[in-house]
């Protein structure tokens, strides 16, 4: 089973791409602390995600320090340096879930509809609510939850 859950705060503004299939895919760097406060430390992690998930997290949750929420499946990239020829690698997240928790850190506005103005269309977006059940891609096709 390979499931990571973590909730942090985006470390820059969201990057929105369109692959060359014409599918979406937002990219993003979230801190998550993860010592104690007698010995805190922070993981930094890279995170993507694809179709209609990938709309609603460039569209409400783009800027950096907001707080956000990821459930998803870790990979490894591994790469040559093309300066030193080194074997590089790190470890991201392929997002199947995303939740919007609050503004950013120096806001006054912690609530998720602080991104869509209504609530209606504040929350989680992916997964269970799109019928995902970790067995299959997203279908960028699907309905979005709200």
């Amino acid at each position: 089973m390979n499931v990571w859950s973590g909730i942090g705060r985006l470390t820059r503004d969201c990057e929105q791409r369109t692959m060359p299939n014409g599918d979406q895919v937002v990219a993003f760097d979230i801190a998550v602390d993860t010592g104690s406060k007698q010995s805190p430390s922070t993981m930094f992690l890279s995170v993507s995600c694809f179709g209609k998930t990938a709309d609603i997290v460039s569209q409400y949750a783009g800027t950096k320090g907001t707080q956000i929420g990821v459930t998803g499946r870790l990979r490894q990239e591994n790469w040559d340096d093309k300066t030193t020829g080194a074997k590089r690698s790190k470890i991201s997240c392929v997002a199947e879930r995303v939740t919007l928790i609050g503004g950013r850190k120096d806001s006054s506005d912690q609530s998720p509809s602080h991104y869509a103005g209504d609530e209606s269309q504040a929350g989680t977006v992916g997964s269970a609510a799109n019928g995902f059940d970790g067995s299959r891609e997203l279908d960028p096709t699907a309905e979005v939850p709200f």
